[in-house]
């Protein structure tokens, strides 16, 4: 089974109880699945009306209140990160001995206790003892004698070998435990719209949006070298990017450092055009005479406000160029966007083509 980030949450986003079988995403390195389980256990932590709580050592959990979320990367990971370590009893005579769990295990195993545990990188090498840990959790929800609530969803995500030069296969009887789905990147649109919903973006970053959907096969590459210590695209890098052109911590010309040369040099290519951007927004014939690239350009370079009325005032009424304001649409803040639609359907409901023009728009979406 295929599933995007999107079709992955609406699948599980409202289940009312975890799935028999922990859940494993695969897909390349880069592309949004650890992002992607973090969204689900906050979209299952509303549903449920709780508090979504990402476990930190010492947290006060009530099961009442919090969903908590838990996460580990199997790489690195001990079996007594996982088990815990004998409580060895100072009294000679004692013949026996218990064990003291990790907090965290102790957390999710109280009754009535909601929430997740995700096993990150879960087909990078492991020790023995680990991959002992990892049968009994998988195939019993429970880590030694301890057994997770049954309210705790197991998710897991990984890379297969052709992605990840660290990855490898997991043995048969693990894969008979799981629920395995095929993870796969999201598309500009999609991406564009996690960025513009989740943070607080400037005009600094439509430029990326831009290029990005002009060039769309630069977004993620799938095929990594096994050995390299040249970056490559994916959503990941990108948004690294993004999020530090916003706090001033990169310029564009630094994007070689988080995608690589060859991305690197396409987004410099694009971002030198020497287009007046003014003029484009307030005549439209010019617009519609500069190459889709350029015009893109147009829409990247253009203040989020220029941009807003825009769209509105001109693009949304042409023909010619109303898919592109569409798409231009996505690039805008969350506030800008929402009185842009709100002023598009407002202009809708008095001109019956451009209703007829945005429903197939959205329809073919």
């Amino acid at each position: 089974m295929i599933m995007k980030p999107k079709t992955f949450l609406d699948r599980f986003g409202s289940a009312s109880r975890p799935p028999a079988r922990p859940i494993l995403l695969l897909g390349p390195p880069g592309i949004g699945k650890s992002e992607t389980v973090r969204q689900l256990a906050q979209a299952l932590a509303s549903r449920l009306g709780l508090e979504f709580r990402e476990w930190s050592q010492g947290m006060e959990i009530d099961p009442s209140k919090h969903f908590v979320f838990v996460e580990f990367r199997l790489s690195g990971t001990r079996d007594v990160d996982l088990l815990g370590l004998p409580n060895v009893i100072a009294d000679p005579s004692a013949e026996t001995f218990s064990y003291r769990v990790p907090e965290w295990l102790s957390v999710l195993a109280r009754s009535g206790q909601r929430g997740m545990l995700f096993v990150d990188e879960i087909t990078n090498p492991a020790s023995d003892d680990v991959k002992a840990v990892l049968m009994q959790l998988l195939g019993s929800r429970r880590i030694g004698f301890v057994k997770l609530s049954p309210g705790i969803w197991i998710v897991a995500a990984g890379n297969r070998p052709e992605h990840s030069v660290l990855a490898s296969e997991l043995a048969a009887p693990v894969v008979n435990r799981l629920r395995i789905i095929e993870f796969e990147a999201p598309n500009v649109s999609e991406w564009v719209e996690f960025m513009t919903s989740h943070y607080d973006l400037s005009d600094r970053s439509r430029p990326v949006f831009a290029f990005l959907t002009a060039k769309p096969d630069f977004l993620v590459t799938e095929t990594v070298s096994e050995s390299s210590l040249e970056p490559y695209p994916t959503p990941r890098a990108w948004t690294g990017f993004i999020l530090d052109l916003e706090s001033g911590l990169a310029n564009y010309d630094d994007v070689d450092q988080y995608v690589g040369s060859e991305a690197g040099a396409a987004f410099r290519s694009f971002m030198s055009y020497r287009i007046d951007v003014g003029r484009a927004l307030s005549d439209i014939d010019y617009f519609k005479s500069l190459e889709f690239d350029q015009q893109l350009y147009v829409i990247g370079m253009a203040k989020a406000d220029k941009l807003a009325d825009w769209i509105t005032s001109v693009g949304i009424k042409d023909g010619e160029v109303m898919e592109l304001a569409v798409v231009a649409i996505r690039f805008l803040p969350a506030k800008a966007r929402a009185r842009a639609v709100r002023e598009i359907m407002r202009l809708a409901r008095k001109d019956k083509r451009l209703r007829s023009v945005l429903s197939e728009l959205v329809g073919g979406a």
